[in-house]
């Protein structure tokens, strides 16, 4: 049984520097510029985990796997220093109730309540069949360049089409079919062909 003078020893031992194990492990109250650090040492001497009241930050490490959680003001993070797999026989969510981030560099994906945002130098998509349904699409580009086999598009209304020059080249047939059609010109219109057929 312990008397006070013993539980004052340990009390007085453990504020001053550090309480350690038989086996070597310890735990100990560093002084520092912004306050006193809780730390806990496995017997090699490596931290295990680490709390600062004056800042609420705690990290817990595992330093034979490299891996850390963090957490201060509400935020957790896991720090890993090599690969880090989530596997599941079932099912993975992230869910964030303000939004989830993917980050990778200059590359990010992020999804948000007001939508999905997805940013990289550069992107690519393989799908052996994609669809796509959205109610409006806007798109601004720089120069946009397609290699297709076969295109089939039907559009109810073509509205408008303006462009500063163009120019379509088939090399079979061009047919060109209206119940109207009429061609419009400031200048001079030119009509070139070995035989020109009208009627």
């Amino acid at each position: 049984m312990t008397d006070r003078s013993e539980e004052a020893t340990m009390t007085q031992s453990l504020t001053g520097n550090e309480l350690a194990a038989a086996d070597g492990s310890a735990v100990s109250i560093r002084p520092g510029s912004g306050g006193e650090t809780l730390e806990t040492r496995d017997r090699d001497g490596q931290l295990l985990f680490e709390y600062q009241p004056a800042t609420g930050r705690a990290t817990v490490r595992l330093p034979g796997l490299g891996l850390e959680f963090r957490s201060v003001d509400g935020r957790t993070e896991l720090v890993c220093d090599r690969n880090l797999t989530i596997r599941s026989e079932g099912t993975v969510e992230i869910v964030g109730e303000r939004g989830s981030t993917l980050a990778c560099g200059p590359s990010s994906v992020r999804v948000g309540q007001e939508g999905l945002e997805l940013e990289a130098p550069v992107a690519r998509v393989r799908a052996g069949e994609a669809k796509i349904a959205c109610g409006k699409v806007e798109q601004s580009l720089g120069r946009v360049i397609t290699w297709a086999k076969q295109v089939y598009e039907r559009v109810e209304d073509l509205l408008h089409v303006r462009a500063g020059r163009i120019r379509t080249e088939a090399e079979n047939g061009h047919l060109v079919q209206a119940s109207q059609a009429r061609v419009q010109a400031e200048g001079d219109v030119h009509v070139q062909g070995r035989s020109i057929n009208l009627g």
